[in-house]
């Protein structure tokens, strides 16, 4: 099962993100200082900056490579969460 799949859990869900997230991501996080303090960049810091950063995530689904996700709690967005440098080849196969 390569690629972003949606995960269902009985609280948070993570789907793929949405064109409607960049404002959610914009309002909810962008402007949280914390945000950059502890990832060190923050692409949701204006809502260009947020539109461009949902885009290129959605566009990024045509990589089966690619593993980013919206999460969203009883029906909003809450955070984001992604797998960065995922190498297949070096991922034992028990752990997929």
């Amino acid at each position: 099962m390569p690629g972003t799949q949606e995960i269902r859990t009985p609280r948070p869900l993570l789907r793929r993100h949405m064109a409607a997230d960049a404002r959610a991501l914009c309002e909810g996080f962008g402007r949280d200082p914390a945000m950059f303090a502890y990832t060190g960049w923050n692409p949701y810091a204006t809502p260009q900056m947020a539109e461009v950063a949902v885009r290129e995530y959605i566009e990024a689904y045509a990589d089966p490579r690619f593993y980013g996700w919206a999460i969203e709690s009883a029906g909003r967005l809450v955070g984001t969460i992604g797998a960065y440098d995922y190498d297949a080849q070096k991922t034992p196969s028990r752990w997929v």
